[in-house]
């Protein structure tokens, strides 16, 4: 989060559709959407989202500080390995990975299935 929730911070458009109770909207500012491989993550679980796998949070899911610092770290990896691929020697591009099994923040592969009945 970037600011507190706020009523002076404008309500997003989805939000108009909600028929329930919710906090105040507040900003979000996304410090990194690196894709990660799910195979890097699977192993973490999140002690704020009832233990589950970091990769069955929604978004905005909070997560602990112990699995956050090791996300950042993995994510950290890729970034430079990605850094070092993409602008090779002479700031050459050597071409993108196209990996389809990967964690990307917003719009990620992964989505949970949940039921509503």
């Amino acid at each position: 989060m970037s600011t507190a929730p706020s009523p002076d911070t404008p309500r997003p458009n989805w939000m108009n559709g909600l028929h329930w109770d919710v906090s105040p909207p507040f900003r979000v500012e996304w410090l990194s959407t690196i894709p990660v491989q799910f195979s890097w993550v699977h192993h973490l679980k999140n002690s704020c989202n009832d233990g589950l796998a970091v990769l069955v949070g929604k978004d905005g899911q909070e997560i602990d500080p112990s699995c956050g610092r090791e996300l950042l770290r993995i994510m950290r990896a890729e970034y430079e390995k990605k850094k070092a691929f993409v602008s090779g020697p002479g700031g050459v591009s050597h071409g993108r990975d196209r990996n389809t099994n990967t964690l990307g923040g917003r719009g990620g592969d992964y989505v949970k299935q949940e039921n509503f009945d």
